[in-house]
């Protein structure tokens, strides 16, 4: 018993490293961008002339939120987040940005920490070396972006779909994510065939029993 206990903490132990070094990995060149004021390249333009402007808005109209006309192309999930974060105080630019870059560390973080379970430290590293590394991810952990928080909640939907064994519970965090997903990216609802086809994969285990 004691064995297990220990070898539980120390895959936790792990599991924490692996998702603080990911984090640091987002942090760093998203950090830098947001220090030096860079706001070149399209994830500054669409943050700047969209998201932005939509976070302060809805900061503006707190708690009544107007959403009649939105200034982006996607649902208004991380927007309305981002808002909370502004009426927090956190409503400068850079405050806001550092929020992003918040939700850019911990999707890559909480991927680097799943992996690390099950495939040990180095290669859950280097597995997310090219995540951390991709434009897109660290776009949208420098600017106001919503593409890392929709990415997150879909990984969080197929961790929780890859569990075994298959509890009720988790499948319904897994549907509360689904939705949440749905209202920061609409276009991201492949993660609903996940989840379905975990539960057909659930009845037809019941029925064999």
């Amino acid at each position: 018993m004691s064995d297990r206990v220990s070898s539980d903490r120390s895959a936790w132990r792990t599991s924490l490293f692996a998702g603080v070094l990911a984090a640091l990995f987002v942090a760093v060149p998203a950090g830098f961008l947001i220090a030096t004021g860079n706001n070149n390249g399209r994830a500054a333009y669409d943050a700047t002339a969209y998201h932005a402007r939509f976070i302060r808005a809805l900061a503006e109209q707190f708690p009544n939120f107007d959403l009649s006309n939105p200034l982006t192309a996607t649902t208004p999930g991380y927007h309305l987040l981002l808002a909370c974060v502004a009426r927090l105080g956190a409503s400068s630019i850079e405050s806001l940005r550092l929020a992003s870059m918040a939700i850019g560390c911990i999707f890559v973080g909480s991927i680097a920490a799943w992996l690390s379970r099950r495939v040990g430290l180095r290669i859950a590293l280097l597995f997310v070396l090219p995540l951390a590394g991709s434009i897109y991810v660290v776009g949208a952990a420098a600017w106001t972006l919503p593409d890392n928080l929709a990415w997150a909640l879909v990984s969080w939907v197929l961790f929780l779909c890859l569990r075994e064994p298959a509890r009720a519970r988790e499948l319904l965090l897994a549907s509360l994510l689904l939705v949440a997903l749905v209202t920061v990216r609409h276009s991201y609802l492949g993660g609903r065939h996940c989840l379905g086809e975990r539960l057909e994969l659930r009845a037809a285990i019941k029925r064999a029993k």
